[in-house]
């Protein structure tokens, strides 16, 4: 995978996340992100991974569901990078 795609990828994971006001499924991220066919199961499930390690979103298990939440550090690593979106994958 090319370091840019998987630098979108992530971005597009972090604004979800800003997004929204309560935590995402595993489930409920990946299935966004494939319905717009923005990356493979694959390169999402290796992003959130990445995003998780390197601490700008959270990870919390409940039962047996993984729910993601963006951090500060997300939120300002997205706002360095906004522009990285474009306005049709933000809309």
């Amino acid at each position: 995978m090319q370091p840019e795609s998987l630098m979108l990828n992530k971005l597009i994971i972090l604004y979800i996340l800003n997004h929204v006001n309560f935590p995402l499924t595993n489930s409920q991220l990946t299935d966004l992100i494939l319905d717009k066919e923005y990356a493979s199961y694959f390169n999402i499930q290796q992003s959130l991974s990445d995003l998780v390690e390197d601490a700008y979103i959270r990870m919390d298990t409940v039962r047996s569901d993984s729910l993601y939440k963006i951090t500060e550090s997300g939120r300002e690593t997205l706002s360095f990078f906004l522009t990285a979106i474009s306005p049709a994958i933000r809309e």
